[in-house]
């Protein structure tokens, strides 16, 4: 495996997990709130949530996959790299690197 491919699938394999599990807690956290005024929890954590939901769970899923030199792995994070593109500036640099690394033989 090219050395610039694994440092991709860990750069996609450990802050998705870490951002899927700020989600999951936010997610609960909301769940089992009971106060009588309304925060701003819900909203966060339905963010959190559809964020985690279009890009972090690919990333994630990929990341593993890539790891395991899996084909379909490659595909997913070239979509999700195109996805990432539109995230400017961290996720535009994270998604050139990503074509670049995937696409080059």
């Amino acid at each position: 495996m090219n050395r610039h491919v694994k440092i991709l699938a860990w750069i996609h394999l450990a802050p998705s997990g870490i951002l899927l599990g700020i989600g999951i807690i936010l997610l609960i956290g909301s769940a089992l709130d009971r106060s009588e005024y309304p925060t701003a929890l819900p909203y966060i954590a339905g963010f959190f949530f559809w964020f985690g939901v279009v890009l972090l769970v690919p990333s994630f899923i990929g990341g593993f996959g890539l790891l395991r030199n899996k084909r379909w792995a490659r595909v997913l994070l070239i979509v999700v790299s195109v996805e990432f593109l539109f995230s400017f500036p961290v996720g535009t640099v994270l998604g050139g690197y990503g074509l670049w690394a995937l696409l080059n033989r």
